[in-house]
């Protein structure tokens, strides 16, 4: 709960140095204190010559006797040194404690009623100097208590301003970062208008208690929002997970790694308690952890199919290296073939031979076609199977 600190700038004494003198003159007070005679010399000196008693207790004279000036001086004394006191004490970090002042100031009225003896004339001049200081000290505090006023309602105004805006930014915002911020913005506001303790009030009492419901209905607004999308974003989270699980155990592993990796953001980022965010990236981590298994078993597959296709192709390429050099030893052949065919059918002696030997050439030249054909497709599987053995 808001602290109720009592502002003792706004202390008012219950009574005031008129009071103090229950509106009774100093001439009637001094009128009511009783006036002491003098005796007649011979009645003194027979009071003194009369004989006492060994044993006998003190009689007290009826007969008053005139004040001491000591005495009168002494009190005098004591009455303007508690008026001096009161003026220049009652000081705190360079301001007045008027509570601290005016609960003096009724001991050092009562003073006026209690000290006896005192002349009339002191007494008179001293209730005006004690009177005209009570004055200066309650105009005083009566404008600093109008200043207080005035600047505790600008502070509460821009203070008010200031948790309207942090409430519009609670309402946008969706991460966590940005609700920190606001979180921080409502504690400096907070700080600004709380008493704290051995530090002057800069606020009313009436304007820190409205504008403390005003920040606590902010506050409460602000972690009313934070803790639905929290819930709303841990449930998503849960969602995410299980299908990354999934995903790792019996999809693609290779593209679990990846969505796991652009989700990553988000689960730094998003709105979350500190344990669902670490619960969540627990679950994250256990489905990366099983997709990066599968993806090693795989790997291990793949390298024993490659051995296995390695043993195979080493095969291929003896086989194919010797069907080219066989194919090249037909393609001589059929070079030295067509060659003798070019003879003949330029020797032949009529025209029906020579076209059977054009025939003839052209069914080698064929072969041979197919032979270059042959061979260059050997020779590029060669090329591509040395090419995955990387040799």
């Amino acid at each position: 709960m808001f602290p109720d600190d009592k502002d003792h700038t706004h202390d008012t004494p219950d009574e005031t140095p008129e009071d103090l003198t229950q509106s009774s003159s100093f001439n009637s007070v001094l009128d009511r204190i009783p006036v002491e005679e003098t005796p007649a010399p011979e009645e003194s000196e027979a009071v003194a010559a009369a004989p006492v008693a060994a044993d006998a207790e003190p009689v007290s004279s009826p007969i008053p006797h005139p004040p001491a000036p000591a005495a009168q001086q002494e009190n005098l004394v004591t009455l303007e040194t508690s008026i001096r006191a009161l003026d220049a004490g009652h000081i705190e970090n360079g301001k007045r404690n008027y509570k601290s002042f005016w609960d003096a100031a009724k001991l050092v009225g009562a003073l006026f009623k209690t000290l006896r003896p005192l002349p009339y004339d002191d007494r008179e001049r001293l209730w005006m100097e004690f009177s005209a200081l009570c004055d200066d000290v309650r105009a005083q505090q009566t404008h600093e208590k109008e200043e207080l006023k005035f600047s505790s309602h600008e502070l509460r105004a821009e203070l008010e301003a200031k948790i309207a805006a942090v409430r519009e930014q609670a309402q946008a915002a969706t991460k966590a970062t940005e609700f920190n911020t606001v979180t921080s913005e409502l504690a400096k506001i907070r700080n600004d208008f709380t008493a704290k303790q051995g530090v002057e009030p800069n606020m009313l009492a009436r304007d820190r208690e409205a504008l403390w419901k005003i920040w606590k209905a902010a506050d409460d607004e602000v972690w009313s929002r934070r803790t639905t999308l929290r819930k709303e974003n841990y449930e998503q989270g849960r969602i995410y997970c299980a299908q990354f699980l999934e995903m790792a155990e019996q999809g693609d592993p290779i593209e679990c790694h990846k969505k796991i990796k652009e989700l990553r953001p988000w689960q730094r980022d998003v709105e979350l308690s500190r344990e669902q965010r670490e619960e969540i990236r627990k679950q994250l981590d256990l489905a990366w952890d099983k997709a990066a298994a599968r993806i090693q078993e795989q790997r291990a597959d793949r390298q024993k199919h490659f051995e296995e296709w390695s043993e195979k192709a080493e095969g291929l390429l003896e086989e194919w290296q010797n069907k080219i050099e066989k194919m090249r030893e037909f393609r001589g052949r059929l070079l030295e073939q067509i060659e003798r065919l070019n003879e003949m059918e330029a020797n032949a002696r009529t025209d029906e031979f020579a076209d059977q030997v054009a025939g003839w050439k052209t069914d080698k030249q064929q072969k041979l076609d197919h032979v270059a054909d042959t061979i260059a497709q050997l020779e590029q599987k060669i090329e591509s199977v040395k090419k995955r053995l990387k040799k």
